[in-house]
């Protein structure tokens, strides 16, 4: 998932980013600890509100965010039944 940034603000004293979208909506704490990059920098989504995104990081400049996928098991994966969420 890619976003297209129209403003960063840096807090240095907290060392996170407040990046403001394009104007995608989105839905408040879904990306939260989601892992994003941007050029060849690297963070971690502490927050997010509909129209706004707080990584750890400074992203000062950057255009485009992107958002990395997550992965999980799906309830009918054969790896489900070995014990990930398996109730006995």
């Amino acid at each position: 998932q890619s976003i297209e940034i129209f403003k960063v603000s840096f807090h240095e004293d907290r060392q996170v980013s407040v990046i403001q979208s394009d104007g995608k909506v989105m839905v408040p704490d879904e990306l939260k600890y989601r892992i994003v990059r941007s050029g060849n920098r690297w963070g971690v989504v502490k927050q997010n509100d509909e129209s706004s995104i707080t990584v750890w990081g400074d992203f000062s400049g950057d255009r485009t965010l992107t958002v990395l996928p997550t992965y999980t098991y799906n309830k009918s994966s054969d790896i489900y039944e070995l014990g990930i969420g398996h109730r006995h």
